[in-house]
């Protein structure tokens, strides 16, 4: 089954275009993610770090 897909793939026109968007846009969303993650405000983090173990309902 899968000869058939690969062979039908390899005869479409401009179908390896795909599979250059794809990794730019992975390389694109997982440097955002890091980007925001390195620049969050660390006290806020600590913060939400803590709210499993508080007993405490304030709501």
């Amino acid at each position: 089954m899968f000869s058939f897909i690969k062979k039908y793939a390899e005869s479409l026109a401009g179908v390896d275009i795909y599979g250059d968007i794809g990794l730019v846009l992975f390389v694109i969303v997982f440097a955002g993610v890091l980007i925001v993650t390195l620049t969050a405000n660390k006290e806020y983090i600590a913060e939400l770090a803590q709210i499993p173990l508080n007993d405490s309902k304030n709501d």
